[in-house]
């Protein structure tokens, strides 16, 4: 008995290797154009970023199931020839009320509630005044490019938790599985792991697009403005 349940575990460790590796689990996805415009205002760098197709796809059928959608707009900027530099990002939480038949964006500000699908898609084309950074650092004449980086995560049921409970039990045994012996114990789990990963409605799924503005610098924003 004790062979076979080491070679049962080797098993399921390569089974877990196979899934992990090749992402026959995470279909893909076709990420959504996004654009972005550097304004300068006063001694701010902003920018202005839009997403005409946000709200369609699988975005569309998230929200309307009533489970929610996380944005991450995550900027960079590299002014001459420094490094890149990583900015602070911009996070949305994106919910469908069914009760009330309207729709929430929580962000950074007050949160915002529509009532349609178009106004929702109407915010992300385009989402104004985000605040980069102050430019007093800056040379005026300095060549700066912005760039930004979408990252989407559709949220289903959790699969980290789901992955726990099946770890958890992955050791039933007779002593506290009476009515199930050894080997039915591991398939059941076995079964159960296996359905975690190829049910798509079990798995969180992410996707990301990008975009670089052209080089600017703060002189030609002033005279673009």
């Amino acid at each position: 008995m004790v062979v076979l349940l080491k070679h049962c575990y080797r098993t399921l460790l390569l089974l877990i290797f196979l899934l992990l590796f090749t992402g026959v689990y995470m279909p893909s996805r076709q990420s959504p154009d996004i654009t972005v415009t550097p304004l300068l205002e006063n001694d701010s760098l902003m920018c202005e970023i839009s997403c005409p197709e946000l709200i369609v796809g699988d975005v569309r059928q998230t929200l309307l199931s009533g489970l929610p959608v996380l944005l991450e707009f995550i900027p960079e900027i590299t002014v001459g020839e420094t490094a890149t530099r990583r900015l602070s990002s911009f996070k949305y939480r994106l919910t469908y009320d069914i009760w009330e038949d309207r729709y929430r964006v929580e962000g950074r500000e007050q949160d915002k509630y529509f009532t349609s699908l178009e106004a929702l898609q109407n915010y992300w084309a385009p989402l104004k005044n985000l605040f980069l950074v102050s430019v007093g650092q800056f040379a005026p004449a300095e060549k700066i490019v912005l760039d930004v980086r979408l990252k989407v995560t559709l949220l289903t049921r959790n699969q980290g938790e789901k992955l726990k409970d099946w770890i958890s039990n992955a050791h039933e045994t007779e002593e506290n599985r009476p009515t199930l012996d050894r080997d039915t114990g591991f398939k059941l789990n076995l079964n159960r792991f296996i359905s975690l990963f190829f049910n798509k409605s079990d798995v969180d799924e992410n996707y990301q697009s990008r975009t670089k503005s052209p080089a600017f610098t703060l002189t030609g924003l002033r005279k673009d403005q």
